[in-house]
Parts: structure tokens; C-alpha cells; sequence
């Protein structure tokens, strides 16, 4: 009898212990604000012309924000918050990668102007 209840109070007290366990890890709230930040980068490198200049990082940053709405829905919070962090981090590397492509296309085209102007320069000159 002594050994029966043994067996039932350890069952009894790694049930609860699991159910503490997976509790915990289910009671996190769902990631909003960084799938929000994820979402705000996004629209910023759009804005950016990400779409002509970072086309992949783009697109890579919209999948992870997507897989991590999808996690969200399902209440695996943990992953979807990674998943933010990284399509955040994805919108950033695409909006930089697009205003330093669009700089120097900025440049190249005073660039040309300058030598225009120094070609027409030389022609009036002679």
C-alpha cells in the first residue's frame, strides 16, 4: 500500500510539474508589437524603393513576417517572435542595401551632368 501511494503521489507530482512546465511556456504573450515593428520596416524599405533596389531581402523579410503571423495564430509565441526580430531585421538590411544602391545612382547621374557640363565647356571654349 505504502509503495501505491509512492507511485501515485510521484505521478501526481510530475504531472504537475509538467503542467507547470508547458503553462509557463504557453502563458507568453503573443509577439504584437515586434510582428507590428516587423511590419513598420517592412513598409519602411517599400517606401525606400526596396522593391527595385533589394528585391530578395525584401522578399525574405515578407516571408519571415508572414511564417511568424502564422506561428502567432498558434500560439508558438517564442518562434514567432524570433521570426519578427529577424523579417525586422531583413526590412532594415533591404532599406539600407536600397538607399545606398539609390545614392549611388544619384551620384553617377551628377557625376554625368558635371562631365556633361565640362564637355560643353570645352566646346564653347574652342
Amino acid at each position: 500500500m505504502l509503495y501505491l501511494d509512492k507511485k501515485i503521489l510521484n505521478s501526481c507530482i510530475l504531472s504537475f510539474s509538467a503542467l507547470l512546465l508547458f503553462t509557463g511556456c504557453s502563458s507568453k504573450n503573443p509577439p504584437v508589437e515586434k510582428i507590428s515593428n516587423a511590419q513598420s520596416a517592412i513598409n519602411r524599405a517599400s517606401d525606400n524603393k526596396a522593391e527595385v533596389y533589394a528585391p530578395l531581402e525584401l522578399k525574405i523579410a515578407k516571408e519571415k513576417l508572414d511564417r511568424a503571423k502564422e506561428l502567432s495564430k498558434d500560439k508558438k509565441y517564442e518562434d514567432a517572435e524570433m521570426l519578427a526580430e529577424e523579417a525586422k531585421a531583413d526590412a532594415r538590411l533591404a532599406e539600407e542595401k536600397s538607399r545606398t544602391k539609390e545614392s549611388k545612382k544619384i551620384a553617377n547621374e551628377i557625376l554625368e551632368s558635371i562631365n556633361a557640363l565640362k564637355t560643353e565647356i570645352k566646346r564653347l571654349r574652342n
